[in-house]
């Protein structure tokens, strides 16, 4: 905990060194796509930041000021305007574990921080987070796509996902992590991903338990100590199954388990996430699903046999791109444009938002903005109207199929999609990769959430009364867990 504490007190040197450089010429944030804002009032914005951190936090933030800290999708996409190279993502990150320490958060997320110092600090093993994960991984659980396929051959395939021999596990072995929420959220990509890995021989074992969660969601949230202790958990656990490569299926563990570390002014001294140190002291390989399965095409492991004749778009995700450059590995990854101009039949499109130009899907902004405010239901929906350019430019190229690597993509455009009228069909890259080798990906799992809940905006709908059994039998899965556990 000592050396915790240390890395701790590290942030806000880091976060000072960042913003030091800052001109104030605002032209991040008259270059934001979820609202621009004019040159004045930009400029008073970032003026107003700087002062607040520079003076140890003694000068008030302007309302408009907190606004930006807690919209902001952290996703980089103003970066290539900001004349300094500032990166707008430790800026926000820092600023908003600084809000949380002085209880100047949305009150959702202020409750979220007095439980967190409450259950988790004291116990790092955290188990509540385990009986959490388990009971919203059973509400997200597609009871109608299970039955439509082969429920035994399905639910061995998930229980190995979810629950592996570390036994069995050598030395020198490849492990594939789902990630947290594709593991109980999303089980029908695991499935996918299993089934390509089967066919195409690969030697894997699967670590999909809350025990290898990568505390990235906590830290874009700006629950820095918890991601810390989480992080730090995961890298020893990992460390000691000494494998030689870790897959991820999930854009945010991707960035936490390969970011890099942050220069404090201090010297040599620099702000790092454990999590990423220690796989990188112990030599263990981090790598993307999809840059694993264009390396297994290259070298013929894939084999595909069917056509998919029909154009289709790259959704970019913000953590495998620009994010990855700033505070990650330092490059984008084009391997999902790779794989999908090596599908046969494939007629690939390009499109606007993309690349160095692309969005984050808003996931951070509908979550913080839209649901941890009270005032929630009265803000606009700025995601979704960056969504729908994104949807028009695609149809505007004649592209009705668009492909992403995020699970976070695929939750929040689904919603936006469903508002939309569902121009556009998202796919998840294994999904057609896995289609193109000849495996069966139908029935398509349907979001039980979004049967639920509409994010945008966040209102429960009266369908939500049916889930209220399914409520009560998810409460008791983790229940029970919990006192098998204990």
């Amino acid at each position: 905990m000592l050396d915790l504490e240390k890395k701790l007190r590290l942030v806000v040197p880091a976060l000072k060194n960042a913003v030091k450089k800052c001109e104030v010429c605002g032209l991040c944030l008259q270059n934001c796509y979820l609202e621009k804002f004019n040159p004045k009032l930009a400029t008073k914005i970032m003026k107003s930041i700087k002062e607040y951190i520079m003076s140890d936090f003694k000068t008030s933030l302007s309302g408009n000021a907190k606004t930006v800290i807690w919209r902001c999708c952290v996703d980089e996409f103003c970066h290539q305007f900001c004349p300094q190279g500032i990166s707008k993502a430790i800026l926000m990150i820092g600023l908003r574990f600084v809000l949380l320490q002085k209880g100047a958060a949305p009150f959702l997320l202020q409750f979220a921080e007095y439980s967190l110092r409450k259950y988790l600090y004291k116990n790092p093993d955290f188990p509540i987070q385990r009986i959490i994960m388990r009971i919203f991984g059973h509400l997200g659980y597609p009871n109608k796509w299970i039955e439509d396929k082969n429920r035994e051959k399905v639910t061995r395939r998930l229980e190995r996902a979810k629950n592996p021999r570390f036994d069995q596990i050598k030395e020198g072995a490849t492990l594939f992590m789902p990630g947290c929420g594709h593991t109980y959220g999303m089980p029908n990509l695991v499935q996918l991903t299993m089934a390509i890995f089967d066919k195409a021989d690969v030697k894997y074992h699967t670590i999909g338990t809350p025990e290898f969660c990568c505390g990235g969601f906590f830290l874009v949230a700006g629950f820095i100590k918890s991601s810390l202790l989480i992080g730090e958990r995961t890298g020893k656990l990992l460390s000691k199954l000494k494998p030689e490569r870790v897959i991820t299926a999930c854009p945010g563990c991707y960035m936490a388990y390969s970011a890099k570390k942050f220069p404090t002014g201090r010297g040599n001294q620099t702000f790092n996430l454990p999590l990423s140190t220690i796989l990188e002291d112990a030599g263990i390989e981090v790598i993307y699903l999809s840059d694993y399965l264009e390396e297994l095409i290259k070298a013929g492991q894939i084999k595909f046999k069917r056509k998919i004749n029909r154009p289709i778009g790259v959704l970019s995700s913000c953590s495998t791109g620009k994010r990855n450059v700033t505070v990650g590995k330092g490059q984008l990854s084009e391997s999902q444009h790779e794989i999908l101009k090596s599908i046969p039949g494939v007629d690939y499109r390009e499109l606007t938002f993309s690349g160095e130009n692309s969005r984050c899907c808003g996931i951070t902004a509908k979550l913080i903005q839209k649901v941890a405010s009270l005032t929630s239901p009265l803000n606009q929906d700025l995601a979704f109207k960056s969504q729908k350019e994104v949807v028009n430019d695609a149809l505007s190229r004649g592209v009705r199929d668009v492909t992403t690597v995020c699970g976070g993509c695929l939750l929040t455009y689904g919603d936006g999609l469903k508002q939309m009228g569902d121009p556009i069909r998202l796919w998840d890259i294994q999904e057609l990769v896995a289609y193109a080798m000849g495996i069966n990906i139908y029935p398509r799992q349907h979001n039980e959430f979004l049967n639920w809940m509409r994010l945008s905006p966040p209102f429960f709908k009266v369908g939500m009364i049916s889930a209220i059994p399914r409520l009560i039998e998810a409460t008791s899965v983790g229940l029970k867990y919990f006192l098998h556990r204990t």
